[in-house]
Formats: C-alpha cells, sequence, structure tokens
C-alpha cells in the first residue's frame, strides 16, 4: 500500500500527465490533418470515414507522446510541489527521495507495459488500416482528379501526365509516368501512346488493385548512383498504381507489421535471407518497440530529478537542462540509425546506446540531489 504523501505525488502527476498526452497527439496530428484534408477533399467521403482516419493515426501516435508526457508531467508535478513547500513538508516526516519517486516509478511501469503493449497489435493495425484508407481514398479519385494537360501526382512517387482524357478519365492518351522505387533506389520514365486503367474490388482490408494498361510506348530506367541506363520498348505493359505489394504513403511497411512478425522475420535466417540488406530497418523497428516502454520510465525519472533541482531553489534552468538531454539523446539516436540503416552497425547498439547514456545521466542527477536520507 502506498502512504498517503506517495498517493497525493500520484495524484498530482496524472492530471498534467493526461493533459500533456492529449497536447502532444493534437500536435502531431495537426500535422497529418493537412495530408487528410487534401485526401478527402472533393471525394465525397463521409464524416465517420474522416473521423476514422484521425482515430487511428492518433492511435499511431501514441508511442511518440507518451515519452514526452512523462517527463513534462514529472518535471510539473514534482517543481510544483517543491515551489509550494510540500517537499520540505515531506523531507520533515523522513521520507528520502526514494518514497516520492516510488509512486512515480509505479505509474511509469504502468504507462511503460500499456505502451508495450499497444505496440504488440494495436499500433501496427491503426497504421496499417490508416494506410489502406488513405489509398483506397486516393484510387477513388483517380479516375476523377485526372485532367488532360495537368500533372496528377496524388499517388505517392509517382507522377502522371496525359495529354487526351477520355471516358471520365478511364482512357488516357499521349501517356508520361515517372515512378520512383525507393526501396530500389530505381527511378522508371515511361512514355505510351495510350493508357487504360484497370480497376478491380478489393476486400476491407486489402490494398486497392489499380493498374493502367499501356501500349505503344518505352521504358526508360536507371537505378541511382549508376550511370548504366537502360530502355525498354513495348507493345503492351502494365504498369501498376496500387496493389499488395505496393503500399507508398504515410507510413513505413515494417511499422504496420506486428511484433511477433518482426519477431519472426528477424530471427528466421531464412527470412533474413530473402530480405537481404531491409533486415536493417526490420530490426530498427524491432528493438524500437522495445526501447519506447524503457524510454518512459527514464524521462519520467528525468522529470522527477529536474524538477526537484529546480523546485529547491537553484539557480540552473532545469527546463533547458532537459531540452539540452532530449537533443542530445535524438541526436545520437537517429546518428546511429542512420548507420544502423545500412548496418554499419548493428541496429540494437544503434537503439539502446543512448537509452544507456540517458540511464547513466539519470543515476548521476538522482545522486546529485541534495537530500538526507
Amino acid at each position: 500500500m502506498l502512504k498517503i504523501i506517495q498517493r497525493y505525488i500520484a495524484f498530482n502527476f496524472l492530471p498534467p500527465f493526461l493533459l500533456s498526452s492529449i497536447f502532444f497527439i493534437m500536435f502531431l496530428l495537426t500535422f497529418q490533418l493537412f495530408r487528410i484534408i487534401r485526401i478527402v477533399t472533393n471525394k465525397e467521403v463521409e464524416f465517420s470515414v474522416i473521423a476514422e482516419l484521425i482515430l487511428h493515426i492518433a492511435i499511431s501516435f501514441f508511442p511518440y507522446s507518451l515519452p514526452f508526457s512523462a517527463l513534462l508531467a514529472g518535471m510539473y508535478s514534482m517543481n510544483k510541489l517543491s515551489l509550494d513547500s510540500e517537499i520540505i513538508a515531506m523531507r520533515s516526516f523522513g521520507n528520502n527521495k526514494f518514497d516520492l519517486l516510488k509512486p512515480l516509478l509505479i505509474f511509469g511501469f504502468i504507462i511503460a507495459l500499456f505502451v508495450f503493449a499497444m505496440g504488440q497489435k494495436v499500433v501496427p493495425y491503426s497504421q496499417a488500416r490508416f494506410q489502406n484508407q488513405v489509398i483506397r481514398l486516393t484510387s477513388k479519385g483517380v479516375l476523377t482528379d485526372i485532367k488532360a494537360g495537368h500533372f496528377f501526382t496524388d499517388i505517392p512517387n509517382v507522377t502522371l501526365f496525359a495529354a487526351d482524357v477520355y471516358k471520365k478519365g478511364e482512357v488516357l492518351g499521349q501517356v508520361f509516368i515517372r515512378a520512383i522505387d525507393k526501396n530500389q533506389s530505381l527511378e522508371r520514365i515511361i512514355f505510351a501512346e495510350k493508357g487504360v486503367i484497370a480497376k478491380t474490388k478489393a476486400s476491407e482490408m486489402d490494398i486497392p488493385d489499380l493498374k493502367i494498361n499501356l501500349t505503344n510506348g518505352n521504358i526508360v530506367q536507371r537505378y541511382q548512383g549508376k550511370n548504366n541506363i537502360e530502355k525498354i520498348v513495348f507493345k503492351e505493359y502494365e504498369f501498376p498504381l496500387f496493389n499488395e505489394n505496393i503500399a507508398p504513403g504515410f507510413v513505413l511497411k515494417d511499422s504496420m507489421r506486428s511484433f511477433s512478425e518482426l519477431y519472426r522475420i528477424i530471427f528466421n535466417e531464412k527470412i533474413r535471407n530473402q530480405i537481404g540488406a531491409g533486415i536493417y530497418k526490420t530490426e530498427l523497428e524491432f528493438w524500437t518497440r522495445i526501447n519506447t516502454p524503457l524510454l518512459v520510465v527514464l524521462f519520467l525519472v528525468l522529470g522527477f530529478n529536474l524538477g526537484i533541482n529546480k523546485g529547491r531553489g537553484r539557480s540552473k534552468n532545469t527546463s533547458s537542462l532537459a531540452l539540452i538531454i532530449l537533443v542530445l539523446y535524438y541526436v545520437l539516436f537517429f546518428f546511429g540509425v542512420s548507420f544502423g540503416k545500412k548496418g554499419d552497425i548493428a541496429p540494437f547498439i544503434a537503439v539502446f546506446t543512448p537509452t544507456i547514456l540517458l540511464f547513466w545521466i539519470n543515476t548521476y542527477l538522482y545522486k546529485k540531489l541534495d537530500w538526507v536520507n
């Protein structure tokens, strides 16, 4: 059982944590709302579909927002108690610093377990659902949005131009297509005399199947970083805009996999060999899902340490110190990830090295607290 003082600390922590979580999720949502508005405009999308899109993308932001919310709430609650001299009163009753940290740690572990559980299937499902719905809405408006003499860029990584458009966008004349395959670093330029858009129905969760049947044209393609250019002349060619093998858009493919799928891919030698160099990105996603719950606890402890320091009248600006630590952490994290994607360093080293450094900083700050146990 928690002491009355510990329950009081927990009560002071919960409101700022909930408010900051809502704030960070709404803040991240603003960047996606512009994209959603662009997609749903002039496509007669029902409000329920828009609400579903916002819900799923909001769920996918939980792992990003909760660590920051824990840090902010920890700093705010402890700083408030310090400024009100309640920390001094608690010390006078014989409470040591771990007594005050204990309720926050309990909250931290509960939040961390929640984040880890969400990362198992819920967040990947929401990202996959959002992705497929976006692609479905985009494909829905392709036939009506293609205009003669205008570049069509609603499809990610594809630029389409047609000099002539017939039959409500189903038949195109003098077609130009520029397509980029980022996975293979391949760029293709396609010219064709005629193109016919073929669309097949997809189930609710499948990616729509949308293709252009091109006739009498040529393909010029090259791999980035190489000087060789290939030219292919064709009479008939089927160019896929959307299908089960193509998932352009807002989220990475690995982020839509469940935790068990990532585990199976990483620790199955046969599958690893099939994926090749792409396995490094899969490993980064896997280890990041393990690392994020740890960040929740570490950020919360950091907020505890800095909140008490500031409340005890220290001259240093703990908000600036928190910002410096965050910048240092993420600079090291993304620097390591850039090498981890190429396989220059092991992905788990890239992910956990900044976390270990953050743990050391927390330990140092905790020991530096002016407290007589």
